[in-house]
């Protein structure tokens, strides 16, 4: 459940980018907003979970994001 990360930078304007692996089915934003798409209730479950756990990862190291 991890997702690459190459870098990050700051484009025109001072506005902040990242830039990671691009995911075969999109951003997990626009699967949620995608009426087409269907998410049972287990699998909204595991996105939770696997959102909770990486920023869990994150907070102990002392990341900003």
């Amino acid at each position: 459940h991890i997702v690459l990360f190459f870098g990050a930078g700051v484009g025109p304007g001072g506005v902040p980018f990242l830039v990671a692996e691009l995911l075969e089915r999109g951003s997990l934003r626009h699967l949620l907003e995608d009426a087409a798409q269907t998410l049972d209730w287990p699998q909204r479950i595991v996105f939770a979970r696997d959102t909770a756990s990486g920023l869990a990862y994150l907070h102990g190291r002392g990341a900003i994001h």
